[in-house]
């Protein structure tokens, strides 16, 4: 008696869509886009941990520096943000008037005054609250419900 032979069945074998699909690239593909995602929104804990009060110490600066560094800070974020304004005046002009790529231009290039405007105003909460280390929590409490 001869023995039977496993053999994928006429559907497995002629419509293979797992194959067609490229499904396993896919998955990989996945997988990894989801990893750096997962890795980019995690924040890493610091190496060498450092108070406020050890960074002023390391980096020598007085409270009269520090006072200038805060000022400094804000008057940049403001300067930021009022770019940001301005341009997005062009954009809303934009919405109206052009093109989408413009539109989608001029959107973009917003982002880039703002996001230096979130940047020199969480430094300047971090030297105002003598804190090293602040989250975007933290900056949202004591930014918007003071």
């Amino acid at each position: 008696m001869a023995k039977q032979v496993d053999r994928p069945g006429f559907f497995k074998r002629n419509f293979n869509f797992k194959q067609w699909s490229d499904y396993d690239r896919i998955k990989q593909n996945t997988t990894t886009l989801g990893d750096t995602i997962r890795r980019y929104f995690t924040a890493k804990q610091p190496e060498h941990p450092e108070s406020f009060e050890d960074a002023i110490k390391r980096l020598g600066l007085s409270e009269q520096e520090l006072a200038t560094k805060m000022s400094a800070l804000f008057k940049l974020s403001l300067l930021m943000l009022s770019i940001a304004l301005l341009i997005l005046g062009y954009f809303i002009l934009q919405v109206f008037t052009g093109t989408w790529r413009s539109v989608l231009v001029s959107g973009v290039v917003m982002l880039l005054p703002m996001s230096l405007a979130f940047r020199y105003h969480f430094l300047h909460f971090q030297i105002k609250h003598r804190k090293l280390g602040c989250t975007l929590n933290d900056w949202a409490k004591g930014t918007f419900r003071s």
